[in-house]
């Protein structure tokens, strides 16, 4: 039996997305992560456990091979979601809480544009980020523009494409029950204005 160490809030959500897309049975339990016990394998980071899932559990599923026409694409937006665009919104948010961090905010903020606009117009007229198969590069992404919004209020209120593709991936029975199992109160951040940052939650509710 696998077992989760699943986060509430946090890129582990990707990990139980996962499993409940593959049928992988898993056990999530609340804790530091995202960490994978698999009999006597323990494993951390996201990426890496995603790849170990599917290598081990997979059965081709939810990833291309390289002699397929769409496997780089499948590959480089795998890998943008935590090497690129993941990145640059940790680094807007520091640098947003920095009081002289001006130009450095405007020049992170035009990279993290581009990088947008070059998502969007990679999605037009795909239904996902490999073309008409639904891949782990989706479920690698979803975290990044849904989830992470909590703690920076991205705007995707210009993405004509980004938007649809949220919407398919939140319509996902897999993404279904893994909300229901990993995040069920969390809000689901699919829309283009910006939502309340978390930090102002949790001052509302008193929290801090």
């Amino acid at each position: 039996m696998i077992t989760i160490h699943h986060l509430q809030v946090s890129q582990s959500e990707r990990i139980v997305w996962l499993c409940e897309e593959l049928g992988i049975p898993d056990v999530t339990a609340l804790a530091q992560a995202p960490v994978l016990e698999d009999n006597k394998v323990m494993l951390k980071e996201s990426s890496a456990i995603i790849e170990y899932l599917m290598n081990k559990y997979g059965g081709g599923r939810l990833s291309l091979t390289p002699f397929h026409p769409r496997f780089t694409d499948y590959l480089y937006w795998f890998h943008a979601s935590n090497c690129k665009l993941q990145p640059l919104v940790l680094l807007i948010l520091q640098l947003s809480q920095i009081h002289d961090a001006g130009a450095r905010l405007a020049r992170a903020q035009e990279r993290l544009g581009a990088l947008l606009c070059l998502l969007d117009d990679h999605l037009d007229a795909r239904l996902w980020l490999a073309g008409d198969d639904f891949t782990a590069a989706d479920i690698m992404l979803v975290f990044t523009l849904t989830t992470m919004r909590v703690f920076y209020g991205l705007d995707l209120s210009e993405g004509r494409n980004v938007l649809p593709c949220l919407e398919r991936s939140s319509r996902r029975e897999g993404y279904q029950r893994a909300r229901n199992k990993g995040d069920p109160t969390l809000e689901l951040m699919i829309e283009g204005r910006a939502p309340k940052p978390y930090v102002d939650r949790l001052k509302e509710a008193h929290i801090i």
